[in-house]
């Protein structure tokens, strides 16, 4: 029963970091006074940084899926009948 609410706790927890970081990045965003500049910037340069970020962007989030993972199939399965 506790692992059980520890395990959906923390996966409650990963769910609303990932969502409230995603607010925050929005509004960070739309708050920072050089975004135009870095828009501006980021237009110049090539199209293929953006594939090289979004693998390092991967890169740095698999770790993270991975953990999520485990603490799924460990925590909230089902143990089987026999």
């Amino acid at each position: 029963m506790w692992r059980r609410l520890l395990g959906l706790s923390a996966v409650f927890h990963i769910v609303m970091n990932i969502a409230l970081t995603c607010i925050l990045l929005c509004v960070s965003h739309h708050n920072y006074p050089g975004g135009i500049a870095l828009h501006t910037l980021h237009n110049i340069e090539s199209k293929s940084l953006g594939v090289f970020l979004i693998f390092c962007w991967l890169l740095y989030l698999l770790p993270v899926v991975v953990v999520f993972l485990y603490i799924v199939r460990k925590y909230l399965s089902v143990p089987k009948q026999v």
